[in-house]
This record gives structure tokens, sequence and C-alpha cells, in this order.
């Protein structure tokens, strides 16, 4: 494994792997950007920012990825149903 930094778009790449309802708010409220400009970054429309990046890595970085949650979870929204989940 090396010990090379994440890009923005890999620490992007993380965070939507481990996606929950309410990141958007959070990491607008903790950048300082409004929420329809970090959507609009994270969708690819407005270019990345390196905090907001930052701050997506960060508070996902303790997650379990969604895909193991769907599997272990079948019937459930992961996204919806583990979006009130706190990152330490």
């Amino acid at each position: 494994m090396s010990n090379r930094r994440m890009d923005r778009y890999e620490m992007r790449n993380f965070w939507e792997a481990r996606r929950r309802d309410g990141d958007i708010s959070r990491v607008a409220e903790r950048t300082g950007f409004s929420r329809s400009h970090v959507g609009n970054m994270v969708n690819d429309r407005r270019r990345l920012d390196e905090n907001v990046a930052r701050e997506l890595r960060r508070i996902s970085r303790n997650r379990t990825t969604n895909s193991v949650l769907r599997s272990r979870y079948p019937n459930v929204n992961v996204e919806t149903e583990f979006g009130n989940y706190r990152s330490r």
C-alpha cells in the first residue's frame, strides 16, 4: 500500500461509496459554501474545491461502504436509513 495522498477526485469517490443523507449540508456548514454550490461540486457541475474534498473524506472515513450495508440489509434504503450516522 502506498503512502501517497489522495487527490480531490479520489476523496470524492471514497465519499460517494459511503454517502448518507445530510452529508452535503454538513459539508456546506463546515466549509462555508452554500449547499447548492457543494452539491454542484459533488455532481461535477463545478470544480471540486480541495477543502470540500478533504471534508467529504473526513466525514466518511469511518463508515462502512454502501455496498456492504446493502448486502447486510437488502430491504433497506441505505442512504436514507443510515443518514443520521455520525462519523467520529
